[in-house]
């Protein structure tokens, strides 16, 4: 009988195998939380474009950006990826102009295009295209499989009149009444020309 109640009272719960389990499941959760931090961020890296490519003219400037996600250094290596028609691009940063690459960049670069231009045309949907174009590309420096690409459709100038006899320089409004010392504000659109100063 002694020896059935030792028995039974092995069995019984005591503070120490609480305390001992309790600590074990402290010690299982931030063991989990630690292999999560371990786990790999999604990387990705993505171009901010227009709904369209870029239409450009040939001698003209554009800012181009990137969103990185799930990195450490958050810089990119710019260059550019391939050309056609003649066309050709540059960089500027603040540690350089007109170079024709750029490594550890930050997210926003200013692309230079060259004096080569071609020839644009219109087809279904609005969809744009260039005899010239530059493709720049995006490499992240985290990730080097990570790229995105900016594509340049280099137009050729306009002259005063445009092709389907509509002025190059619009101004708005067009007509509006005004009385005597009234003060009005004329806003002008500058159509197809690298040089947008009129007077």
């Amino acid at each position: 009988m002694d020896k059935t109640i030792v028995f039974l009272r092995s069995l019984r719960p005591c503070n120490g195998i609480q305390s001992f389990l309790k600590r074990l499941a402290v010690n299982v959760t931030c063991l989990f939380a630690l292999s999560a931090s371990l786990v790999p961020a999604q990387v990705a890296i993505t171009a901010n474009v227009p709904a369209y490519p870029f239409q450009v003219l040939a001698g003209s400037t554009r800012q181009i950006n990137v969103n990185i996600t799930g990195g450490k250094l958050n810089t990119t290596n710019r260059s550019v990826l391939s050309t056609t028609g003649g066309a050709s691009a540059s960089f500027t940063t603040p540690n350089g102009s007109d170079v024709s690459s750029v490594g550890g960049a930050l997210p926003t670069v200013q692309v230079n295009i060259g004096p080569t231009q071609g020839n644009c045309t219109i087809s279904g949907a609005n969809k744009i295209s260039s005899t010239a174009t530059v493709t720049v590309q995006a490499q992240w420096t985290d990730d080097a499989t990570k790229t995105a690409n900016f594509l340049f459709n280099v137009c050729a100038n306009s002259p005063p009149t445009l092709a389907n006899g509509t002025k190059s320089v619009i101004v708005a409004p067009a007509y509006q009444h005004a009385y005597k010392s009234q003060l009005m504000t004329l806003q002008s659109r500058v159509s197809g020309c690298v040089d947008e100063t009129r007077t």
